[in-house]
């Protein structure tokens, strides 16, 4: 690695094919919903940055492979830390949308990967769910 290579963008298509290779793979925008429905990378997911730790309540096995992008790749960074921090094994923060070299899908997905949490993984997350009253805090 040259004095030149840290200042070098990560190249998020390299990123992606090492994606495409990994069979029970997530793809994971961290940007704001805002920024998602703007333009998103096809197959992705959207947990923004600041919710990142949604993640393990959403995917439990901390040996699923986490391919993670925001839009130059400082905020994947930060979120590959956290995940890390959480205990998943396999993460990778594969730069920013900007450099993608295909076409972007634009809107909000309806099924987002919050919305894959079945109600039974809800329940048991959020036990409040189950009581009729919300308990006072």
């Amino acid at each position: 690695m040259g004095f030149f290579d840290f200042f070098r963008k990560k190249d998020i298509n390299e990123g992606l094919r090492a994606y495409r290779a990994e069979a029970r793979a997530i793809l994971i925008d961290v940007r704001e919903q805002k920024e998602y429905a703007e333009g998103h990378l096809p197959q992705s997911r959207n947990i923004p940055l600041g919710r990142i730790d949604l993640v393990e309540s959403m995917i439990p096995d901390k040996g699923v492979p986490l391919f993670l992008y925001c839009e130059k790749g400082s905020r994947a960074e930060k979120a590959a830390k956290k995940l890390a921090d959480l205990g998943y094994q396999k993460v990778a923060a594969i730069g920013g949308v900007e450099t993608y070299g295909g076409k972007l899908e634009k809107g909000i997905k309806t099924k987002s990967l919050q919305s894959q949490v079945s109600a039974s993984q809800m329940r048991k997350n959020m036990p409040w769910l189950n009581q009729k009253k919300i308990p006072r805090i």
